[in-house]
């Protein structure tokens, strides 16, 4: 293999190596209130299955199967928090009225 060319695919999986991570932690911070956070997070793990195939590391491919497969049960199961302005009064999360509460701490829809 050319220098060049090998220097390429250093340069790539050193740059690849950094971005995966934040994407992934941008995910695991958006998916307390949204799905989607879970769906950016299983994709980065499709891209950690890459890098590991790619430079030949079995063991982060088979870590990302293990996180990918906990990050599709996370998004098949969630429930977004319930939301609602103080004196809701009546709303679906079982909370009586309290003055000045916007977000119910710890309540999911459905539970």
């Amino acid at each position: 293999m050319p220098v060049d060319v090998m220097l390429d695919h250093v340069t790539a999986t050193a740059i690849l190596s950094w971005v995966i991570p934040i994407l992934g932690g941008f995910g695991t911070y958006l998916a307390r209130d949204y799905r989607i956070g879970w769906a950016i997070g299983l994709g980065t793990q499709v891209l950690w299955i890459t890098l590991g195939v790619i430079t030949g590391l079995p063991g982060i491919a088979a870590s990302a199967l293990w996180f990918g497969a906990i990050q599709f049960r996370n998004w098949r199961t969630f429930k977004p928090r319930v939301r609602h302005r103080a004196r809701c009064g009546g709303c679906e999360c079982g909370i009586p009225d309290a003055p000045g509460v916007s977000v119910a701490p710890g309540v999911r829809r459905g539970t």
